[in-house]
């Protein structure tokens, strides 16, 4: 039994633990509050405390380690969506609104 017990340990330890990756990350405030943080391979926003998240990028791309610009004004996250990581920009509106996404860097 209690070899039984100690493989089951052993082969739990070897995978690699998936919920790690899960959850909120890289959280980034604007100079007005707004929040921004990367959940799952997309960038989200909030626009004060307390109000809903919205995802600001989709898609299979991994988005993530969003910044704000010095000004407010924009977003900038590395993602894989060119097939390598590079760094993005998105603008975003006081109101929330996401612009047109354009890439910074060319790895």
């Amino acid at each position: 039994m209690t070899f039984v017990l100690l493989s089951t340990f052993l082969l739990q330890a070897m995978v690699p633990d998936s919920t790690a990756l899960r959850g909120a990350r890289s959280p980034s405030y604007a100079p007005d509050g707004r929040l921004a943080l990367a959940v799952e391979g997309d960038v989200f926003t909030q626009q004060r405390a307390g109000a809903p998240l919205v995802r600001t990028t989709s898609g299979v791309a991994w988005d993530r380690d969003p910044v704000w610009t010095r000004d407010g004004t924009a977003l900038v996250f590395a993602s894989d969506r060119g097939g390598s990581y590079d760094l993005w920009r998105i603008a975003i509106g006081t109101d929330g609104r996401a612009g047109i996404i354009t890439r910074i860097t060319d790895t």
